[in-house]
């Protein structure tokens, strides 16, 4: 930029205006005469631009993100609240709940097992409105008929060994030849099947009653539509 020089008597010199970087953290505006000051950083305060400005936009950035979830925070504060849609969802979490205890109850018997997965596939085709509780509902769901699934092939597999070991054991010249004849591959295919599948059942029951009693949906099955 140029400007006439009004203090020279010629009108027609003119005197050259230095506009240079202005720092962000200091507010010093460089100037011609900061010649043995490098151009990438303030003559006054000896900061380098482009880190302060990094820094600014990173400050700028998470201003803003705390702003968002203010809003957000006071949206779901301030909202109204659905009586019947919190008694619904305190409703479905006992039934859930009462589900789980049938399922840890089924080590004693295999009737509380079918009891809950009755409730839970009457409860999940509920035609009403969902929540986040019907993601407990399918993880009972299959957690009930995969475990059912691999733990009866396991199952069948090793008594459908024992069976075959049994008739060549019977045949067995030496005890020690009929003993082996117990330990055969499908035989302990079988066992380990089923274990796995015991312990996955458990796992999952476990899992899913603790994210219940935390108020939050579980496993993969939850849509966040509902």
């Amino acid at each position: 930029m140029v400007q006439e020089n009004t203090n020279s008597g010629t009108p027609s010199e003119f005197t050259l205006v230095y506009e240079g970087k202005t720092c962000i953290k200091c507010n010093y505006q460089r100037q011609a005469t900061d010649d043995n000051t490098p151009e990438w950083a303030c003559p006054s305060c000896g900061v380098v631009y482009a880190k302060a400005e990094a820094a600014e936009r990173e400050r700028q950035a998470d201003e803003a993100l705390l702003n968002r979830i203010e809003r957000v925070e006071f949206v779901k504060t301030n909202q109204p609240i659905d009586v019947k849609e919190v008694a619904k969802i305190k409703s479905d979490k006992s039934i859930a709940n009462l589900i789980y205890i049938l399922y840890f109850g089924s080590i004693f018997g295999g009737v509380s097992g079918l009891a809950a997965i009755v409730l839970a596939h009457m409860h999940r085709k509920d035609m009403g409105k969902q929540n986040w509780v019907q993601s407990h509902y399918a993880w009972q769901i299959s957690t009930f008929w995969f475990s059912l699934l691999w733990g009866c092939l396991g199952a069948f597999l090793v008594f459908a060994s024992f069976l075959t070991a049994s008739a060549k054991g019977l045949q067995a010249r030496s005890l020690n030849e009929a003993i082996g004849s117990f330990f055969n591959p499908f035989m302990l295919i079988g066992f380990a099947m089923f274990v796995i599948a015991s312990l996955w059942f458990w796992y999952r029951v476990i899992k899913g009653c603790i994210v219940l009693n935390r108020d939050a949906p579980v496993g993969d099955f939850y849509d966040a539509s509902m």
